[in-house]
């Protein structure tokens, strides 16, 4: 999909985004909105409480998932922290056209 940066990607284009991404992993990986557990996405531009609580809400309608279905989002070195050491603890530095350090 393309970007999900919402200090430089417009809300309507994050959400049409997203909604094919979920409109795909439902019809190749069999996704299935209703027994969907939970959720988080880590996205750049995702950083304030109040940008995680809207992003959260944009990643809610995009996946169809019903209201009760606890859902989080953050920047996405929170993610890439996780999946670099397959943990949540420890220390990321990505460097390249942007940097950020995350520990």
């Amino acid at each position: 999909g393309g970007s999900t940066n919402r200090n430089s990607t417009p809300i309507a284009e994050i959400e049409a985004t997203l909604a094919g991404l979920f409109a795909r992993a439902r019809s190749e990986g069999g996704f299935d909105p209703a027994s969907c557990a939970g959720g988080f996405v880590g996205t750049a531009g995702v950083d304030r409480p109040a940008d995680r609580a809207a992003f959260a809400e944009l990643l809610r309608r995009a996946a169809g998932l019903p209201a009760a279905t606890p859902l989080a989002a953050g920047n996405d070195a929170e993610p890439a922290l996780a999946g670099a050491l397959g943990a949540p603890e420890g220390i990321l530095l990505i460097a390249g056209t942007g940097s950020i350090a995350y520990g």
